[in-house]
């Protein structure tokens, strides 16, 4: 609309005046066009509508204070005459126009025909007949009625018959049908509030029966509406009634479940076959009892299954009983979803209605829009016992997939409802496979079912099925640490070589599987098994799906050996913290085992005291605090003994600490305290990679002079130490090394060489640090722990064991030389080492024998 101010509302009204156009007058006057403007010839638009005989406007605009003035002229008397017949017309129905004109007789007679009149009553500008009034006794006299008229008003609404009756019988007072704001009158608010014995007296006082208050609202539908059966009763008995708004009652009357009303409507002469949509909206609502009533109708079929289908959709299990007792029902309709009445009743958890639908012949392997059939809905929605009566129906098919390739199991699966192996039983296809090419087995490997996974594998699951990502049900099994899974797949056949794909993977899977063992022996206090796994060369910061390590396993299990047995472990991270941010010691201190308490925060003091001195002693230092620690070891009391690779609460051994701070001697005493030179810290550096990062030239000298250093060693970023060096002396030192063949090749690939020194020296050939491409869920602190490098030959003790055996252990030298190397000895292991040549021995996974041979990690 454009704005006003570009427009003369003025000239549009005397133009809609002259056409006879009503509404646009109606309109102009609302938007505040002056009634009595004139245009170029003096005439306005009263005069006008005169004029071109349109006397509906001219009353329209006399009810809004149009003066009517015309010329006293032969040629303007005609127009005159007409005006003078239309106010005398408009004097008798308006009493806007009486009060205005101040004629009080009018006004007096006007109040008297009571249909026809509104103290309230507004024009179009919004005013009453008392704002046009001029005359004083006209103002008191319509003053009076308006009082009067909002008090009968006011009663009918409180429902206060006593004062209804008073208004009614003071002559010349209220107004039987006067009207509030909202065009309401005193019938609609007693029935609309319930008031029987009001609307009984008004309507014998004469109430229109038909007023219309806003959005022509009648009292029956208001009556109708609210659910007030005594009322409507009442107001269908009146004669004037119109029986054109019955079907309107009754719609409301459906619609909020007023039973009672639809009972009393239809009882008149409604039309029955034009019921559906009240029931519709009754099925829709869950409104029980009006659908039975309505149920005697004859609905078109289609509206019936639009009824059906709404209440199965909301909930309303007894509107769908009820609709289901007739015969109309096809239960083969489907909705614009393309569910049936059997997909509702499953995904809403309708026990008694799938089984009634059963009975009438439903298709229990309907598939919807999505491809989903009744028992998908069911075990999707958690409805159990539905699914239990729809998997004893006759011709299930549980193995239908929806459009992702998900079928009923997979839910039932993922969910652990008990009805699992029920499922199994029926299952057509133990291999159909989802868009993402998972098997039922691969889902149930990952999560550890493991009763699942021998069901299915009786049933002929294809134990090495990849899907879309080259993943066996085994590789999914080992990355989820799922141990018990993994033995029943690999006792089944299950190639660790097509773990992923085309990639051979034996030597990693066989890593997982150790690792994962190691976590389940912790956890399960297994000291034997600890010790075999961590000398075969599991990683003893493996991490659980939950961040756990042994340690955490061990520790808040009480198990104390075991706890004590890894803490001496090289490598070994006593800081290391679970998903939920616990170290082993919170564990144990929240679990109260005070032994496990001790030892780790013995532990912890060990190794800062060790860090401490590392960084703020000297080399003499570090000897004799390394002596103290392995004495009170010796003495049987809580210690890391002589365990120099024990991670510090910063990620780095002491080892690492003194090479950072370029501390030589003290480098000297601790490589001869340790087994393993080429320990990694958190960024997978060796003591090797920092000294020539850092250009210790003199560090780097005694690193490479140290048994079993990997001058070729690789970080996490893959860099070797010459890599990391800018300085031309010690790349020229690292490059020597690798020429005269100075340093052992240690092997990454779980595949290298072993060579042995004819000299006074025996040196095994050791594995790589880590075991690679471990897709577990970890977070090594030390991702390079070399296994190989555990234990030792009984012909070669370590130069730190010769030493220390000179000085405090004279009288145990025996002992020592019956058991092997020193760490074996000290850890008290009636096992025997392996020997470097069966180290060598590609990595082989047995089956477990029938005989209850050894276990195949």
């Amino acid at each position: 609309m454009s704005d006003l101010n570009d427009r003369d509302i003025d000239a549009e009204l005397l133009e809609a005046a002259k056409k006879g156009d009503i509404n646009e007058v109606r309109r102009l006057i609302s938007e505040g066009a002056d009634v009595n403007a004139y245009d170029g010839s003096q005439d306005n638009s009263l005069y006008w509508a005169v004029k071109n005989d349109h006397s509906y406007i001219a009353k329209v605009l006399l009810d809004n204070g149009a003066t009517f003035i015309a010329y006293e002229s032969s040629r303007e008397r005609h127009v005159l005459s007409k005006y003078e017949k239309v106010e005398a017309e408009h004097c008798k129905v308006s009493l806007h126009l009486a009060a205005r004109l101040g004629d009080l007789k009018a006004v007096k007679d006007l109040l008297k025909k009571e249909a026809h009149t509104n103290v309230n009553a507004q024009n179009d500008k919004g005013q009453t007949p008392f704002d046009l009034a001029v005359d004083e006794e006209i103002k008191d006299l319509l003053q009076s009625v308006k009082e009067a008229n909002d008090k009968l008003l006011e009663a009918a609404k409180s429902g206060n018959i006593g004062d209804i009756e008073n208004l009614l019988n003071e002559e010349g007072k209220a107004q039987v049908n006067a009207t509030d704001q909202y065009g309401a009158t005193p019938l609609h608010l007693a029935a609309e509030n319930g008031h029987t014995d009001i609307v009984n007296a008004l309507l014998n006082e004469g109430a229109d029966v038909n007023a219309k208050a806003v959005i022509d609202i009648t009292p029956l539908l208001f009556a109708a509406q609210n659910g007030h059966e005594g009322v409507v009763k009442v107001l269908l008995t009146a004669k004037e009634i119109d029986v054109n708004t019955y079907p309107q009652a009754l719609y409301f009357a459906a619609k909020d479940g007023h039973e009672g009303v639809v009972k009393a409507l239809l009882t008149t002469e409604i039309d029955v076959k034009t019921l559906s949509k009240e029931l519709v909206l009754a099925a829709q609502n869950g409104h029980e009892g009006v659908v039975k009533v309505l149920l005697t109708a004859e609905i078109d079929v289609n509206e019936y299954f639009r009824a059906l289908f709404l209440a199965a959709q909301n909930g309303h299990e007894g509107v769908v009983k009820v609709l289901l007792t007739t015969e109309k029902v096809d239960v083969a309709a489907k909705d614009d979803r393309g569910k049936t009445l059997l997909h509702w009743a499953a995904e809403k958890g309708y026990t008694d209605i799938v089984n009634t639908l059963l009975g009438k012949g439903a298709d229990v392997n309907a598939k919807d829009n999505y491809g989903e059939t009744p028992i998908y809905l069911a075990l999707q929605y958690g409805h159990v016992d539905v699914a239990k009566v729809l998997s004893e129906a006759k011709g299930i098919n549980i193995n239908i997939a929806d459009k992702n390739g998900k079928i009923p199991l997979d839910w039932a699966i993922d969910n652990k409802y008990d009805i699992v192996q029920s499922l199994l039983s029926k299952l057509a296809d133990v291999n159909l496979a989802d868009e993402g090419g998972r098997t039922l087995l691969h889902w149930a490997a990952e999560r550890g079912y493991v009763e699942i996974v021998n069901t299915l594998l009786g049933k002929g699951a294809n134990v090495n099925a990849k899907n879309d990502k080259r993943e066996t049900p085994l590789y999914l099994a080992v990355e989820s640490v799922r141990v018990d899974v993994v033995k029943a797949l690999i006792k089944e056949g299950a190639d660790v070589n097509k773990a992923r794909g085309f990639t051979n993977l034996n030597d990693e899977t066989y890593a997982l599987l150790k690792n994962a063992a190691l976590l389940e022996a912790a956890k399960n206090d297994d000291v034997d098994e600890v010790t075999r796994l961590i000398s075969s060369g599991a990683n003893v910061n493996v991490q659980d799906k939950d961040g756990r390590t042994p340690l955490h396993l061990a520790a808040a299990n009480g198990h104390t050996k075991i706890v004590s047995a890894l803490i001496k472990r090289e490598g070994i991270n006593v800081y290391a913290e679970d998903n939920k941010n616990n170290a082993p010691l919170d564990l144990a201190r929240q679990n109260d085992y005070k032994e496990v308490v001790k030892v780790l925060e013995q532990a912890q003091k060990d190794i800062e005291a060790l860090c401490s001195v590392v960084k703020n002693g000297n080399a003499q230092e570090v000897e004799t605090l390394l002596q103290e620690l392995l004495k009170r070891l010796l003495d049987d009391l809580p210690s890391i003994g002589a365990n120099v690779n024990i991670v510090g609460e910063d990620g780095k051994t002491p080892l690492h600490l003194a090479v950072l701070l370029n501390k030589t001697e003290m480098v000297k005493i601790l490589i001869d305290y340790s087994k393993n030179v080429n320990i990694v810290d958190e960024d997978g550096k060796t003591p090797l990679h920092l000294a020539a990062a850092n250009d210790h030239k003199e560090v780097v000298e005694v690193l490479l002079k140290a048994e079993g250093i990997n001058v070729n060693a690789v970080d996490e970023d893959g860099k070797t130490p010459l890599d990391l060096t800018t300085n031309e002396e010690i790349k020229t030192l690292l490059q020597n090394a690798e020429k005269t063949d100075l340093v052992d090749e240690s092997s990454t690939d779980s595949k290298g060489d072993q060579e042995e020194d004819a000299g006074t020296q025996q040196k095994e050939k050791q594995e790589d640090n880590a075991q690679p491409g471990s897709d577990i869920t970890e977070q090594e602190a030390d991702k390079t722990v070399n296994s190989g490098s555990e234990t030792q030959t009984e012909e070669q003790p370590s130069s730190f064991f010769g030493s220390l055996f000179s000085i405090l252990m004279k009288p145990f030298s025996l002992i020592a030389s019956f058991f092997g190397g020193f760490f074996s000895w000290l850890f008290g292991s009636d096992e025997p080492m392996q020997s470097s040549s069966e180290s060598e021995q590609p990595v082989v996974l047995e089956l477990p024998s029938d005989s209850g041979g050894n276990d195949i990690i």
